[in-house]
């Protein structure tokens, strides 16, 4: 899925979303980090996801927003505002979340485990899960409304 979300757009949104909100939380040094809806969003299309119509794949959106950097990288900022990565063990920049690609690759193994999920429960004469808000939405073929 195409997005016109360039890499130094996702970084922007990174950012904000660390900037965001602060929250005590004991599960994770103390502190929870929250991005708000708009942005979660955003970086979700960015890594491949249609938030229409896969909403169960904005917790992977969300959570690779918010993820840390590895060890060994930090985040920096250019001349004109743009933020940058570095990795101080290959000496390599890049103006993308060195943690992009991982999220995209999960994108894609929870569309496969859901897709495995589905298929099983077809073959079981299980009901499928919504694939989409619209389907979960859409009333049953056949049926008429009345108001």
């Amino acid at each position: 899925m195409a997005s016109g979300f360039a890499g130094s757009e996702a970084s922007s949104i990174r950012s904000a979303a660390s900037a965001h909100t602060n929250e005590l939380d004991d599960s994770q040094d103390g502190v929870r980090v929250k991005a708000d809806a708009s942005q979660i969003i955003d970086y979700a299309k960015y890594i491949g996801v249609d938030p229409l119509k896969e909403p169960w794949l904005l917790k992977v959106a969300e959570e690779g927003l918010l993820a840390a950097l590895p060890d060994g990288w930090s985040e920096h900022e250019d001349q004109d505002g743009n933020i940058f990565y570095f990795c101080a063990d290959s000496n390599q920049s890049t103006w993308t979340h060195p943690l992009d690609n991982f999220y995209k690759a999960k994108v894609l193994t929870e569309r496969m485990k859901r897709q495995r999920r589905n298929r099983d429960k077809s073959r079981k004469g299980g009901a499928h899960e919504p694939t989409s808000v619209t389907t979960a939405m859409a009333p049953d073929e056949g049926s008429t409304r009345t108001s």
